[in-house]
């Protein structure tokens, strides 16, 4: 092999060496990037679970201590629609029977349009839960093929979102979120609302347990 010969193999090998090299650096950038992606997504996600049982310690505080249950029921469901703007909240007790605690928008202010909603989510949302003990959650009710044709209309333009209110196993009420439905609700509305139930459903017993006493 001439000299020539001897420095283009060189060359050539070096050149092999500096590709493989590049490929491996590729190959470990890719790798940061994905390990630096994945420590932000866990570092959010850590952070929102943080602020999220934040949230339902303070609930669970300021509902404690409370011996009214008509006022824990509204303070309840004031700082549950706080996170829900445009949104009406309403909380049904099984106890009773009857729906104790409804905050409505301007479009629902008059006692008659509050009646007539609680009459048709007793026989619809309420009805399904105290059947299936499963939440709901439904953007547009007049597709709700699980109720008649007849309640959806009476909610057409409407989207609902429903939660039991649980304590050791037993059905105490259910909480009802609704709006319009060009506003709806998402699966996060939902998630965050389910990490409230467990303090709602442990003060309205401990409300319920004490009148029990008292009468």
């Amino acid at each position: 092999m001439s000299g020539r010969e001897n420095q283009q193999h060189r060359y050539d090998k070096i050149r092999r060496l500096c590709r493989q090299v590049n490929r491996k650096r590729r190959h470990l950038q890719e790798k940061v990037n994905l390990l630096c992606q994945d420590l932000v997504h866990s570092n959010l996600q850590f952070t929102e679970t943080l602020h999220t049982l934040q949230r339902a310690y303070e609930f669970q505080s300021d509902l404690m201590g409370e011996f009214d249950g008509r006022y824990l029921l509204y303070k309840a469901l004031r700082e549950l629609k706080s996170g829900l703007p445009e949104s009406n909240a309403a909380i049904y007790l099984c106890r009773s029977g009857n729906f104790e605690a409804h905050l409505t928008g301007p479009w629902y202010d008059h006692p008659e349009d509050i009646r007539e909603m609680e009459t048709l989510l007793t026989a619809t949302v309420i009805r399904r839960m105290v059947e299936t003990g499963q939440s709901y959650l439904v953007n547009d009710v007049e597709t709700w093929q699980d109720i008649s044709s007849e309640h959806r209309q009476g909610l057409r333009g409407l989207a609902l979102m429903a939660l039991p209110i649980e304590f050791e196993g037993e059905l105490l009420g259910v909480l009802v979120f609704y709006r319009r439905n060009d506003r709806g609700f998402c699966c996060r509305d939902k998630a965050l609302l389910e990490r409230l139930m467990p303090p709602l459903g442990r003060a309205i017993a401990s409300v319920q347990k004490l009148e029990h006493l008292i009468i």
